[in-house]
């Protein structure tokens, strides 16, 4: 069952706007994994670092269902995403942007089911202060 409802997928893609407007940078990371990175210093610390890596590793699964070519991504031994940028590489832009945005909506999901909407998006708001709180509705 897919836990990307559009107001998830909606959320994911104003997070990856705001770190694709953070990265100006030629060789800065993808959207996705600046996310990614974004949020495991703070689900790091509530969930652990093997639970922050078996949680993204589940959404990246739940994303690969949609987006076939995320099968070819890793999660790694610290929780950040192994091959995205070759993989994604050799995708078109909507191809990417897409997988981006399933895996992070897939990955919100699995944050509102597992903790709740009232701690996911004061997670989201403490990590991207530029959000409001109407933008964080799941």
């Amino acid at each position: 069952m897919s836990r990307a409802t559009p107001e998830l997928r909606r959320v994911a893609r104003r997070l990856l706007a705001l770190e694709a407007a953070a990265s100006e940078a030629a060789d800065a990371q993808a959207p996705a994994m600046r996310v990614c990175d974004t949020l495991r210093r703070s689900l790091s610390r509530l969930l652990g670092v093997a639970g922050f890596r078996a949680l993204l590793a589940r959404a990246l699964t739940l994303a690969a269902d949609e987006a076939r070519w995320l099968h070819a991504v890793r999660v790694t031994a610290d929780g950040s995403l192994e091959g995205w940028g070759d993989v994604a590489g050799q995708r078109s832009r909507d191809e990417r942007a897409q997988g981006g945005e399933l895996f992070i909506a897939q990955l919100l999901g699995l944050l509102v089911t597992f903790i709740g909407a009232a701690l996911t998006a004061r997670l989201m708001q403490e990590a991207w202060p530029e959000l409001s709180a109407g933008e964080l509705e799941f």
